[in-house]
């Protein structure tokens, strides 16, 4: 059976270790400062820091860990594996990112119906559509081109929320909550919504005052905002406006009506 080596210890290589193990794979466990590997890996899987990839892959070819016949993978959605692996003679090179968010929680080693972002040379590719199949996963084969603008949705739709659940925990502290329940209860808030978006999709799972075309209720908003947070209420209320012309449930005069509300500085 072949062997695949996982280098890394955050939370993608425990993640990544655990389902493959799992999943029937010969795996084992490399960190900086660990012991020489006593064998080459047939597949090496590099899940550390974007900037740390490349040392690691030399550092791992000088242990005798990744040889020519090896197949060097990274899991950073945004970079190119011949970028990441220049001049290393390696039988294939590619790229396997998980599009999920993942902090080291033990459950995460199931990634059954995971779409991996997939890419690299002929050899590179086929390996990692292997692995993810072998997991349950689903590959997105992807071009050079095309990596940044992945990485990017994913950035939007996983970091970029945590940046807005923050805003509104500082408005509900500055209510009287304490940070840990206004952290919390909003946690919940955003967990329905997540529900909503697996069991409705999108547009419908939109829900609130402009999915309703309340300008109303926007205009309370606006007023009631510090001048600090208006900038971001504003950007993703427009995004939203758009969402909640495709959803349709609101009429479109009204919907008008909070895009002219929201014009302006």
């Amino acid at each position: 059976m072949r062997h695949i080596l996982i280098a890394g210890d955050g939370p993608v290589a425990r993640a990544l270790a655990n389902a493959l193990a799992a999943a029937g794979e010969v795996t084992s466990r490399w960190r900086r400062g660990d012991p020489r590997p006593t064998a080459a890996a047939e597949i090496a899987i590099v899940a550390v820091r974007d900037a740390a990839i490349s040392a690691v892959a030399t550092q791992l070819m000088a242990l005798g860990a990744v040889e020519r016949r090896s197949i060097l993978l990274h899991c950073a959605g945004v970079l190119p594996p011949e970028e990441a692996f220049r001049g290393l003679p390696v039988a294939g090179i590619g790229l396997l990112h998980p599009l999920r968010a993942l902090v080291g929680d033990p459950d995460e080693a199931h990634l059954a119906g995971t779409v991996f972002g997939v890419a690299g040379d002929a050899l590179g590719v086929k390996t990692a559509t292997e692995l993810v199949e072998g997991l349950g996963g689903r590959p997105l084969p992807l071009g050079r081109e095309a990596l940044a603008r992945y990485h990017a949705a994913a950035a939007l739709a996983s970091n970029h929320p945590l940046a807005l659940v923050d805003q509104a925990v500082d408005l509900l502290v500055e209510l009287g909550l304490d940070r840990a329940t206004a952290t919390s209860s909003l946690a919940e808030l955003v967990a329905s919504m997540a529900h909503n978006l697996i069991a409705q999709g999108l547009p419908r799972a939109l829900t609130g005052p402009i999915a309703r075309g309340d300008v109303a209720t926007i205009a309370r908003h606006w007023a009631a905002l510090p001048e600090e947070t208006r900038p971001l209420y504003r950007a993703t209320a427009r995004a939203t406006v758009a969402l909640a012309r495709k959803k349709g449930a609101a009429e479109g005069a009204t919907l008008d009506a909070i895009a002219a509300l929201l014009e302006g500085d």
